[in-house]
Formats: structure tokens, C-alpha cells, sequence
């Protein structure tokens, strides 16, 4: 997932969060390299790294680019 704002998480439909949650559990287990980074547990994120409540704009997409980056080296580092 990647961020977004608290309004938008509190106002998601939680049916679709229950599926989408159970779809990656189901993937993660089916690949057992396959890693879920979840973007919606990141709080340094601020309603001015956003375009509108679900979408980053350019200055969020670079901050999330460098979260990303930062756990692809991680993964890299052990190994997988």
C-alpha cells in the first residue's frame, strides 16, 4: 500500500481492506520471496506530500520512492 492520508484510511470501506489484506496474506504465502510493504503505517507523511486525500503528489512520490529504496536495500542486504 502506499500513503495516504488518515481521512482517507478512516473513510476506505473496510470489506475491501479485509479482501485486499487476505489476497497479499494469500500471495506472500504462495511466494515465499515475495515481501508486502506497507505504506499506510508510515506517519511522517503530511496533507502537503499529497495531491488529494489517496494520491501523493511529487514531493510525497519522492519521499515514499526513498522509503521504498530503503527496504529494497534491507532485503538486499540479508540476502532476499
Amino acid at each position: 500500500r502506499v500513503p495516504v492520508t488518515e481521512k482517507y484510511m478512516k473513510n476506505f470501506n473496510p470489506q475491501l481492506l479485509e479482501e485486499f489484506d487476505t489476497l497479499v496474506e494469500q500471495a506472500l504465502a504462495k511466494h515465499s520471496k515475495a515481501r508486502f510493504f506497507d505504506g499506510w503505517k508510515l506517519r511522517d507523511f503530511t496533507y502537503d506530500d499529497f495531491y488529494d486525500h489517496g494520491h501523493l503528489n511529487i514531493y510525497g512520490a519522492a519521499k515514499f520512492s526513498t522509503y521504498l529504496n530503503n527496504f529494497i536495500e534491507q532485503l538486499d542486504k540479508q540476502g532476499g
